[in-house]
């Protein structure tokens, strides 16, 4: 799935390769679908995460549908 994570309250820091973010509340970050990436935060912090499912050609590893 795509993702979006959004920071709510406190600091954190996100990774996806090369690239570190440090946010701060507002902070919005996308990250494509079986991009890795990791978050992680020093003092706490409230993330939302949002998932949304990627339905075209390619998405199923084993080329089918769910049934």
């Amino acid at each position: 799935e795509r993702a979006w994570v959004v920071v709510v309250e406190g600091r954190a820091e996100i990774r996806s390769g090369d690239q570190v973010v440090d946010g701060g509340v507002g902070t919005l970050v996308t990250f494509e679908p079986g991009e890795r990436h990791a978050v992680s935060s020093e003092i706490g912090a409230r993330l939302l995460l949002i998932l949304a499912p990627w339905p075209g050609p390619g998405h199923y590893l084993d080329g089918e549908s769910p049934s």
